[in-house]
């Protein structure tokens, strides 16, 4: 059962670090929308922005969020509880 709630907790960790790294580059692809620099592309490819953050969200994960990934699996580290405070 450790097996898999270990399997689980990876899977989860870079579901998380993925789907993070895709919100972080759409936000900034927002925000240049928002000061005109899409505008031309957004007309042509209505789906544009959403496939550009997918892509660069991945490159951003292989080359940001894989480093962060050590400080992710130390969180998911079953420590007991402790009363001390």
């Amino acid at each position: 059962m450790s097996n898999f709630i270990d399997k689980w907790d990876n899977f989860a960790l870079h579901t998380w670090l993925i789907c993070s790294s895709y919100g972080i580059i759409f936000a900034i692809l927002s925000f240049f929308e928002d000061l005109g620099c899409l505008h031309r592309m957004k007309e042509n490819v209505p789906a544009s922005k959403g496939l550009i953050a997918f892509f660069i969200g991945l490159i951003f994960y292989i080359f940001i969020g894989l480093r962060h990934l050590e400080g992710g699996r130390k969180r998911f580290e079953r420590k007991p509880y402790s009363s001390a405070i």
